[in-house]
């Protein structure tokens, strides 16, 4: 059976194939196989994405994108395997940007080019999450993203629910380091901002036990305690206490 690694040499002797016969039409009969193979080759490697703790290497999305290029080449005008080769472009192109925010925009786009392309298809969402959790850390699209999976027939995880925890996690710090920066009603409202995502977090990673979802668990039980106990300075507007104990109490402290 052909498999990723076989890819370039098997297109190299299709296409001398194809030159054979009347009117090149020597690779005729062999299109359609050729084609559902490369898509399935291409899938394993989509569908690994999928899991919990996907273990996918850069040099397989390389091997499905030459999969999905050589069944573009025998079915130019299927959307699907053209929505499935920019995902995966998404995904050369995320790995390759690091934390540089152009190739991450440029990410972005492949993922909603292949979402336009094949408006059913969660995947693309996915590849956002990814994005939206790690990268740019912006919580709001990361969950728009997991939602638009939802709506397409994604169940989500243990992954999606680490992701929002540490997401929540992040943008709790960023509101408290504002506080420290602030003073009066300002300093208050950021410090609210804060406790509310800190409970986010603790709700999110609460008995999930996935990779570091326990150290991130502990980190935003402590630093909610330390909010409550900032808003009790008596600089600060004392109507957020009852919310605070309730969420420390709800968190096990």
């Amino acid at each position: 059976d052909l498999e990723l690694a076989d890819v370039s040499a098997v297109r190299e002797r299709y296409r001398r194939i194809a030159d054979m016969g009347p009117f090149g039409m020597g690779g005729s009969r062999l299109e359609a196989p050729l084609r559902d193979r490369m898509i399935e080759l291409a899938d394993r490697v989509i569908h690994e994405f999928r899991a919990e703790a996907p273990a996918i290497t850069e040099v397989q999305w390389q091997q499905a994108r030459a999969s999905l290029a050589f069944a573009q080449e025998l079915a130019p005008r299927r959307s699907s395997i053209a929505a499935k080769r920019v995902y995966v472009d998404g995904h050369l192109t995320r790995i390759a940007a690091g934390n540089d925010r152009a190739g991450l925009e440029k990410a972005i786009g492949e993922f909603r080019e292949a979402a336009r392309l094949d408006s059913q298809w969660p995947d693309p969402y996915l590849g956002l999450a990814r994005i939206y959790a790690y990268s740019l850390r912006d919580v709001d699209a990361l969950t728009e993203a997991i939602e638009e999976a939802e709506k397409r027939g994604y169940t989500r995880g243990r992954r999606e629910k680490a992701q929002l925890g540490d997401a929540y996690r992040v943008r709790a710090e960023r509101a408290r380091s504002a506080a420290a920066r602030l003073t009066g009603d300002e300093r208050t409202e950021q410090l609210h901002r804060a406790a509310e995502d800190y409970g986010q977090c603790i709700a999110h990673l609460e008995g999930l036990n996935f990779f570091d979802s326990e150290q991130n668990l502990r980190s935003c039980r402590r630093r909610l305690t330390a909010v409550a106990w900032e808003l009790r300075r008596p600089d600060s507007e004392l109507p957020f206490l009852p919310m605070l104990l309730e969420l420390l109490t709800a968190s096990g402290r």
